[in-house]
């Protein structure tokens, strides 16, 4: 039992262990700001002005106090550190106001009018300036973009690892919990039908042993508890879809910044003059003039072709319904022939008729129908007579019948005088029977 207890108590402290590591998660997923995209247009206007305000607040201690990464868009995610491990260092983006995206024309000491005439520069000037532009794309090479990626896919993949052993032990406790609650059951059935197994109302149970009450109200606590862990995990597995969700925009937006990063140093370190740009504009113009009449011509022909089809659709139809108002005009004709001709033949077979119900024959077919009606009575009483007189005459009138009646009355005669003399023969053979034995009895 002790034992028990000790294991009871051990497995009580890695699931509130489990529980305080998903909250911190839990926390550490609802202190991320949301990602804003990168500002572009106050990032242009800051490289046409050159502010340098982005470069100072880069600069300033005091805004950098916590190891963080930052993103493009300028919001922060926490990187978890193990135990006595130093910080990484990350260094901040290139900023669109720094020098490497500032093109030749637009420098700060210049002042000169963009559409004024280039100033001639010496060589010497040419060497530093492309010295710079080296060390800033060195600089700019050196971006903390991988060490942000890196960071953001360790978190990933810990809360990930996490969220499965999360999983495993959850499914655990609710099977265990599960268990209990069935042992409780049972134990309580039994209680109730039997008695046994509960403790004597006299006697003293043991010091270790805990009484039913005790257990029950431990085995509620316990399932009090795997709820409330239940909950955290529950809360824990609505929070990593967003966490991942963040990391995911957090990705697509760096990768975006980066992508606009490049972009601007190439228009920044191979851009031509603004006359030179204004030339290749026009000729870009003229060669996209071609490509947009081909598209006019070609959106021309398909709706052209749209144009046809609808108009042999169109006619189509038109065919369609003319056949079908011809056929409804034709069977309407039919129909009314057929009208004509039905009301004619009624007014004949009516005509008819009453030409039957007043002439000379209706009164004949009456007298004939009265004479067919007394043949019929006096073949029935005749039929009846002939039947009556059948019966009276038995055998007269039928030879072969009489004859045979003959016949067999003969033979019934003789068969009768062979009876009698087959009687008398008998008789006298009993007389001379009795004879003998009486001859036979005297000797």
């Amino acid at each position: 039992m002790e034992e028990g207890a000790d294991q009871t108590g051990n497995d009580l402290d890695l699931e509130k262990e489990n529980s305080e590591l998903a909250n911190d998660a839990i926390e550490v997923n609802s202190s991320e700001e949301p990602l804003e995209p990168p500002s572009i247009h106050n990032d242009e206007k800051a490289i046409e002005e050159g502010d340098p305000g982005h470069e100072d607040m880069k600069n300033d201690p005091d805004t950098t106090t916590t190891p963080t990464a930052t993103t493009p868009g300028g919001s922060s995610s926490l990187v978890l550190l193990d135990d006595g491990e130093a910080p990484p260092e990350l260094n901040p983006l290139p900023r669109p106001d720094s020098a490497a995206f500032e093109s030749p024309g637009t420098g700060k000491g210049t002042g000169d009018d963009p559409e004024s005439p280039e100033r001639p520069t010496s060589s010497k000037e040419e060497e530093e300036e492309e010295e710079e532009e080296e060390e800033e794309d060195a600089r700019a090479q050196e971006t903390p973009a991988e060490a942000t990626t890196e960071a953001v896919d360790d978190v990933a993949v810990h809360y990930a690892q996490l969220y499965d052993q999360l999983c495993a032990e959850s499914e655990e406790l609710i099977e265990r919990g599960r268990r209990l609650q069935t042992t409780l059951a049972e134990k309580s059935d039994i209680w109730k039908m039997t008695g046994v197994g509960e403790p004597e109302k006299g006697g003293s149970p043991s010091l270790h042993a805990p009484t039913p009450q005790q257990s029950y109200e431990a085995q509620l606590t316990h399932l009090a508890d795997l709820r409330g862990q239940r909950a955290s995990h529950t809360q824990l597995e609505e929070a990593l879809p967003k966490s991942r969700a963040q990391e995911k925009l957090r990705q697509q937006v760096e990768s975006e910044w980066l992508e606009l990063v490049a972009l601007k140093r190439l228009t920044a370190t191979t851009g031509a003059p603004r006359g030179r740009g204004r030339r290749a504009t026009l000729a870009l113009r003229a060669k996209v003039a071609p490509v947009d009449g081909g598209k006019d011509s070609l959106l021309e022909a398909w709706q052209t072709l749209e144009q046809q089809e609808r108009r042999a659709l169109s006619e189509r139809y038109s065919e369609d319904l003319q056949r079908i108002r011809k056929n409804i005009a034709e069977n309407a004709q039919v129909k009314a022939h057929l009208t004509e001709d039905l009301q004619w033949v009624q007014a004949e077979n009516q005509a008819k008729s009453t030409q039957l119900a007043c002439g000379p024959l209706q009164g004949l077919l009456a007298q004939k129908k009265g004479l067919l009606a007394g043949a019929k009575g006096t073949r029935r009483r005749l039929r009846a007579q002939a039947l009556e007189l059948k019966q009276r005459s038995g055998l007269l009138g039928h030879t072969a019948l009489l004859r045979d009646f003959e016949d067999r009355v003969d033979t019934c005669k003789q068969l009768e005088g062979q009876v009698g003399g087959l009687r008398q023969r008998h008789s006298d053979s009993t007389v001379k029977c009795d004879r003998l034995k009486k001859k036979l009895g005297k000797s």
